[in-house]
């Protein structure tokens, strides 16, 4: 493997901070896919920050990943810009804030192969298409409260994932009276697409791919958030027909729940009150179909990291399902004033639920990228 690591990033079996050192060792794992799943092998990787400073060269193994250790100075920032270029395949653009959630390591919420100093962050999988001159995307947008598509929608396009605010736009959109949208670029692969405020409706992000068969993509939109509430929404293809998203967190004094010092919302539990007052909600339920699925929380529930997870209904007494991997499961979120958010299941992922994104007051969200088994429906859809 290909590594050229600049300072502040470090070999993968470093170790410990030495002495004197402030901040925290992050392991981050990455991975390049095709469209449909596949490792991309041999894919050149060129990691840098926002300001253009190199940061690593690397290149993906046999499972098309990557991995390296670098120093975080600051709990929140961190961003981390991905350029990758593989034979065949049009060049990949990707964004990524791998940001933590407190300033005590001890209490930073880590993934497999923890230490006390060095956590781990697996960043989403960035999907390359095949190259060609030109590439279509083609979608739909629709209302997270109703299901129902939106006309009107004036859409900018950027390219890359998670593409940054102020990143030059490629193309644009409207959407048309059923809702749908679709715009040609000259690079396939992944792109941002941002939907203005519009006739009550908050700005929002989601991606979409551009590929030579027109590869369908869906964005939800739902009213604006004020500071301190959080909305998530969830979009997946036929392939499943029952998707559910749980929200939990440590809750207040007064929230009532039927999970003693918890809060859970879900389908099972879709309303959260206090004192006669709704506090969190699930706005939208879908059994069936594409969703999407759609929760409001109107008051933080407390300073812990929110959870929100998404279960796989459909394989709940299957030990290593790849349901939610084969529906292409993709969640919004909009949080206060942050910008919104997105996450797509990555393509490897076994099991019954799926853990894209944490939440916290101190960083607004991080990615966690988790999945397992473990639903227990005789146990409220307990994990």
């Amino acid at each position: 493997m290909r590594l050229r690591a600049e300072i502040g990033v470090l070999p993968l079996l470093s170790g410990c901070a030495s002495p004197g050192v402030r901040g925290w060792f992050v392991e981050l794992q990455g991975y390049v896919a095709s469209m449909d799943g596949a490792a991309v092998v041999g894919a050149s990787v060129t990691l840098s920050d926002l300001e253009g400073k190199l940061l690593a060269e690397l290149d993906t193994g046999p499972d098309g990943g990557w991995s390296l250790v670098m120093l975080v100075h600051e709990p929140l920032g961190n961003h981390l810009k991905m350029e990758v270029s593989a034979d065949d395949y049009s060049p990949g653009l990707a964004w990524y804030d791998i940001n933590l959630e407190a300033g005590d390591p001890s209490l930073l919420v880590a993934g497999p192969g923890q230490t006390f100093n060095t956590l781990f962050r697996r960043l989403t999988t960035l999907r390359l298409a095949e190259a060609a001159d030109r590439a279509q995307a083609v979608g739909v947008v629709v209302d997270g409260l109703t299901g129902v598509p939106v006309p009107g929608l004036d859409l900018a396009v950027q390219r890359g994932w998670n593409a940054p605010i102020g990143e030059p736009a490629v193309s644009s959109a409207l959407t048309g009276p059923d809702g749908a949208f679709s715009f040609e670029v000259d690079e396939p692969g992944v792109y941002t697409v941002s939907v203005n405020e519009f006739a009550g409706y908050a700005y929002s992000r989601f991606p979409a791919w551009a590929t030579l068969d027109g590869r369908r993509s869906v964005g939800v939109v739902l009213p604006p958030t004020e500071a301190g509430e959080l909305r998530a929404a969830v979009v997946w293809d036929g392939q499943i027909q029952d998707v559910d998203l749980h929200l939990g967190a440590y809750r207040p004094d007064g929230w009532h729940t039927s999970e003693g010092n918890r809060f859970h919302l879900w389908a099972g539990e879709p309303t959260l009150l206090s004192g006669g007052e709704v506090h969190a909600e699930i706005t939208r339920s879908a059994a069936d179909g594409r969703g999407p699925e759609s929760l409001a929380v109107y008051q933080q529930p407390s300073r812990s990291p929110i959870q929100l997870t998404v279960v796989d209904n459909d394989h709940l007494e299957e030990s290593a399902p790849g349901g939610l991997a084969a529906a292409t499961v993709q969640v919004q979120v909009w949080y206060g004033e942050d910008i919104p958010r997105y996450y797509v299941v990555s393509p490897d992922m076994v099991g019954t639920w799926w853990r894209p994104v944490s939440l916290s007051v101190t960083a607004v969200s991080y990615v966690v990228e988790e999945w397992g088994a473990g639903i227990d429906p005789a146990e409220d859809g307990a994990f």
